[in-house]
């Protein structure tokens, strides 16, 4: 909570700010903690929605931070829960709740934009529901991140035949602006990255991965090296981290 306030606004003790500089000890947390904040500053009862919300874990920690919160997941289950955490969430298809235009200032989706059949579309929906100068979160695994190149058919991230699209860095920026966004910034993430390469890893020696399976020693110390080879990598390779993450403004 520290470490959020500090970069994106919002209140917390100095012993909590203090204690947020150990972030700076592993490049994961930062990218889990950015992730948390939904990377975007906060709007003192700005209205955010989550597209993909599941049940709730993110938006929860936005509302407590001061954003009126909404959120739309097709899964029926994880609405519910959300539901029952006091969180106003829909079940369904984003177009099928008809919200008003301009109804937010802000839409996010965290690994949505892969799994539906016409992401063009979906974006156009998001930008429709924006107020002017607001702005679209999108995060995706990354196309041409390290972990392909190193893994290949074995990437965990291809996740056939859940995953339907997926994009480069460049051409996720290509299609927020072609539905009317300015593109504030495009970075990629290694929030991921360990666990994209323990599935990998176990895909290619094995040929399957369980994601609740837990880890031998030898993989979380083979995580950890890819972690911070990938962390040293980005020097030279700026966007080849696992994740890819766009924010970008509503013209």
């Amino acid at each position: 909570s520290g470490w959020i306030a500090a970069h994106y606004g919002g209140t917390a003790p100095w012993w909590a700010r203090a204690l947020g500089l150990l972030a700076w000890l592993h490049p994961g947390w930062r990218a889990e903690l950015r992730h948390r904040a939904m990377h975007l500053q906060l709007v003192p009862d700005g209205r955010l929605l989550e597209v993909g919300c599941g049940n709730g874990d993110l938006l929860l920690g936005m509302q407590q931070r001061g954003w009126q919160v909404t959120g739309v997941d097709f899964d029926a289950t994880a609405a519910a829960q959300a539901r029952a955490r006091g969180l106003d969430v829909r079940t369904g298809d984003l177009r099928a709740q008809q919200f008003a235009s301009g109804s937010f200032d802000a839409v996010t989706m965290f690994h949505l934009i892969e799994h539906v059949p016409d992401p063009r579309a979906l974006v156009a929906e998001c930008r429709r529901l924006l107020a002017p100068g607001g702005r679209i979160v999108v995060a995706t695994p990354n196309a041409r991140s390290r972990g392909l190149a190193r893994y290949g058919a074995n990437w965990l991230d291809l996740d056939p035949p859940r995953h339907l699209h997926l994009f480069p860095p460049r051409t996720l920026r290509r299609l927020v602006e072609d539905a009317g966004f300015a593109v504030e910034s495009l970075t990629t993430s290694l929030r991921n990255a360990e666990i994209t390469c323990a599935g990998s890893r176990a895909i290619t020696r094995r040929g399957r991965f369980a994601m609740h399976e837990r880890p031998s020693l030898a993989t979380r110390l083979h995580t950890l090296a890819f972690l911070h080879a990938s962390w040293l990598h980005r020097a030279f390779a700026p966007l080849a981290a696992e994740e890819t993450v766009v924010v970008a403004r509503a013209r």
